[in-house]
């Protein structure tokens, strides 16, 4: 979602000064995506959060605090 986002054609028409934080799931996140989404959309604060189904929608998630290279590389905390 956030690759299509940052890929459409009128986004630089869409005023996201506001934007802050977010969360990131459902597959794994590159770096560049992940830097992109903080540069482009002002997401500094997005986490990173995986779960499944049988144990809720969210079982791990990643801080607001950890460093860009920890949240597209891990899953977080329980």
């Amino acid at each position: 979602m956030f690759i299509a986002e940052l890929d459409h054609p009128d986004f630089a028409r869409f005023d996201l000064s506001r934007l802050s934080t977010g969360i990131m799931a459902g597959s794994s996140c590159p770096n560049e995506t992940m830097k992109r989404v903080v540069s482009t959309m002002h997401l500094t604060k997005i986490t990173i959060a995986y779960g499944m189904t049988e144990t809720s929608s969210v079982s791990f998630q990643s801080s607001t605090t950890d460093p860009l290279d920890k949240r597209t590389t891990t899953v977080g905390r329980i």
